[in-house]
């Protein structure tokens, strides 16, 4: 999910920064960014523990569903994205 003002279209790359990631229980976490490629609102942000009243909006528009487990910090969201590129890697190897 990315945060910031600007509009975009299917397929767009919009150049981001993570700031932390929504951990649910189906383990289908979502890490939260901030757009880098304009100004916004959330500019100077680098962690989800700043924006309480952005979490509590992300909190509401993905329930129900899958219970809410907690945040993953700004570096923890990183490790999250650098893992699951490992393992779409693996998964996907050719030369096996």
């Amino acid at each position: 999910m990315l945060v910031g003002e600007g509009e975009t279209a299917i397929g767009s790359v919009i150049p981001a920064r993570p700031i932390g990631a929504l951990l649910r229980e189906d383990d289908d976490n979502k890490v939260l960014g901030i757009r880098v490629d304009l100004k916004s609102d959330y500019t100077e942000v680098t962690d989800i523990d700043q924006v309480p009243d952005l979490v509590a909006t992300i909190e509401k528009l993905f329930q129900p569903g899958p219970k809410v487990t907690g945040w993953a910090s700004a570096p923890e969201a990183r490790k999250l994205i650098l893992e699951a590129q490992r393992s779409w890697v693996e998964r996907n190897r050719t030369d096996r």
